[in-house]
């Protein structure tokens, strides 16, 4: 809750009421709506001069650590006080964006227009842009980059984001050929496509740094001579992207590390978040006009397993996975129900592009999506999967929000698989109730008024094999 607190102190003071704390969060927060913009400033106007001045204390980065502050103007707004020793907001907190900020972020999560890439620019004057330093991980919460972009497309036209629902995934090889095949489609440059300058087999790299460095001018248009390569990694460090075999590649720039974003912990426990294998992309070319071929940037995200090259933004997504797989194949034997498992990657919302400023939101990505064909699918034919990986409160509001938008934009239920609640209850409990609810979204209870918690586990509805492996989920 915010709390209300004399200018530059962060002892004492009041918590508001919850009624004027959401009044402050819809007028200002990066979600604000315009209409809710009076009552928002009556609260500021209550308190901006009582006393001897007061200021807005924000408790997102939790106990123990001094508090950001949001200071009100001219009894009608407030701003974000960045200034030390102030601290920023947490990253999933209302105030760490302005709505205008928010919109660029959610724009750059919708599916791309047609047309050439442009990864990289002419020739800078020196290489100080691709300065080395830790992995960065990367959220939600924050602008997709155009490298991670390239990745979720080339991983979405090459069917890789779906499991069939005769659940047999294809073998490594053909992944790799559908990947090559999806390259034709999308350009670098100028009619000229990303398969002309792709590399998926690490002992091919020498070649491929040949071909970029060798490249006619007039090949590349409008940017300068590049190329991509894709590799599942075992791991990432300073300026290195990590093979199972142990060998390193060298970055010489950025390397996002993408995963689901905690919510609004600043103590996160060791081991929590993305877990590999990962699946990554890299942009090779010169850092300056005198420099040798290199790997310049490089963005990986988890996949599925090493022989499965589906992406996902968590460990805990790929026990999702299974329960789902396990649900597939059941309904398949039992219920004569085909199940086609989707992963999508880009906001599944359109918003009024006659609108400049639409209201701000966070992107609208499910999880996952489940389609079910079959007599015996009584129920709703598509659903909508949400893991709820983490149990602080501003996280779960946030995902309310988006769960209500993505239930009206499609019609479809979500389920949501959660690893915190019931808080009494064991994850195994949680996985059934999981597992059940989403069978029962498609074929509709056993019998009218039965509830999850009533329904004892069923026989044949334990794990059941599947094509794809998935690794052991670390906690």
């Amino acid at each position: 809750m915010l709390r209300i607190c004399r200018k530059g102190e962060v002892e004492g003071g009041q918590t508001l009421g919850a009624e004027e704390d959401l009044a402050l969060r819809q007028a200002f927060g990066r979600f604000a709506r315009p209409e809710a913009r009076a009552a928002g400033a009556a609260v500021v106007r209550r308190y901006q001069h009582l006393g001897f001045g007061n200021w807005i204390l924000c408790d997102c980065l939790g106990p123990g650590r001094r508090p950001p502050a949001l200071v009100p103007v001219l009894e009608s707004f407030i701003r974000r006080h960045t200034d030390p020793p102030w601290p920023l907001h947490a990253e999933g907190c209302d105030f760490h964006r302005d709505p205008s900020e928010q919109r660029v972020i959610t724009r750059s999560y919708a599916r791309p227009p047609a047309g050439p890439l442009r990864l990289l620019r002419r020739l800078p004057g020196d290489d100080a842009v691709y300065e080395p330093g830790a992995p960065a991980p990367r959220f939600y919460s924050q602008r997709r980059e155009v490298l991670g972009t390239l990745l979720l497309r080339l991983v979405e036209k090459a069917g890789l984001n779906r499991v069939p629902a005769d659940g047999n995934a294809p073998e490594l090889g053909e992944q790799y050929r559908r990947l090559r095949a999806a390259a034709h489609t999308i350009e670098f440059d100028v009619d000229l496509p990303v398969s002309a300058y792709l590399c998926t087999y690490r002992p091919a790299l020498p070649a491929l740094f040949e071909r970029i460095a060798n490249a006619p001018p007039a090949r590349f248009k409008r940017t300068r001579p590049h190329g991509i390569i894709l590799a599942i990694v075992a791991g990432v460090g300073r300026r290195k992207i990590l093979f199972r075999s142990g060998e390193a590649l060298p970055v010489r720039g950025r390397i996002s590390v993408f995963g689901e974003d905690e919510g609004n912990d600043p103590n996160p426990p060791a081991g929590r978040g993305a877990h590999p294998p990962y699946f990554a992309i890299c942009l090779a070319g010169r850092p300056s006009a005198d420099a040798p071929v290199t790997i310049l940037r490089a963005h990986v995200q988890p996949c599925v397993s090493v022989r499965q090259l589906m992406l996902v933004d968590s460990n805990r997504e790929r026990a999702t996975l299974a329960e789902l797989l396990s649900l597939q194949s059941w309904l398949r034997a039992n219920k004569g129900i085909r199940l086609e498992i989707e992963k999508p990657h880009f906001d599944i919302l359109e918003d009024d592009t006659t609108n400049p400023e639409p209201a701000p939101r966070e992107p609208c990505i499910p999880d996952f999506i489940v389609r079910a064909e079959g007599e015996a699918a009584r129920g709703a034919t598509t659903v909508l999967i949400e893991t709820m990986s983490f149990a602080d409160e501003m996280y779960r509001a946030r995902k309310m929000l988006v769960h209500d938008l993505m239930a009206k934009a499609t019609g479809a239920p979500v389920v949501l698989h959660d690893f915190h609640c019931p808080v009494d209850s064991t994850q195994s409990a949680r996985d059934r109730r999981f597992w059940l609810g989403v069978r029962w979204a498609i074929t509709g209870p056993d019998h009218p008024g039965q509830s999850l918690e009533d329904r004892p586990p069923e026989k044949g509805a334990a794990r059941s094999k599947s094509a794809i492996s998935l690794p052991r989920p670390v906690e």
